[in-house]
């Protein structure tokens, strides 16, 4: 039997690929990491996987949570950020509906590398912001004291 005759099935339990669990194979993985955030750790990875799903993917692989606090005016919030690898991982079934060459095709690399391009220019973009904000508000600090 080669490989273009084996049948796959896509269902894979909490959407967390684990190398350890031997009945999913990899099929393809992406290389980008990208990030979810959220108000809990169980909400930010169930949107890294959805995130996943959007791109062809059924798994993320070398799921990471951290916590972080977000600051607002006045308050701030605990909140969590899950980073991961967009995967696509499937158990060999007799009566899968996918071959592999199917499969093979189904992640969308072009859109995870921009979508982690997005994110990284909006964080770098984010610092800048706030780095000219400070400049403006030292700027604008120095001239009311020596207006007086």
């Amino acid at each position: 039997m080669s490989d273009r005759e084996i049948r796959y099935s896509l269902e894979i339990e909490n959407g967390i690929y684990d190398e350890t669990n031997s009945e999913y194979e990899l099929i393809d993985c992406s290389d980008r990491l990208i990030c979810a955030e959220h108000r809990s750790a169980q909400g930010a990875k169930d949107k890294l996987i959805s995130i996943a799903q959007s791109f062809g993917g059924n798994c993320v692989k070398d799921v990471k949570v951290k916590p972080f606090e977000r600051n607002s005016i006045g308050f701030s919030i605990q909140m969590y950020e899950a980073t991961g690898k967009v995967c696509l991982a499937a158990k060999k079934d007799d009566n899968g509906e996918y071959s592999r060459s199917d499969l093979e095709n189904m992640l969308s690399h072009y859109e995870i590398d921009r979508y982690a391009k997005n994110q990284s220019n909006s964080r770098k973009m984010s610092f800048v912001l706030k780095v000219i904000g400070v400049i403006l508000f030292c700027i604008f600090t120095a001239g009311f004291l020596m207006s007086n």
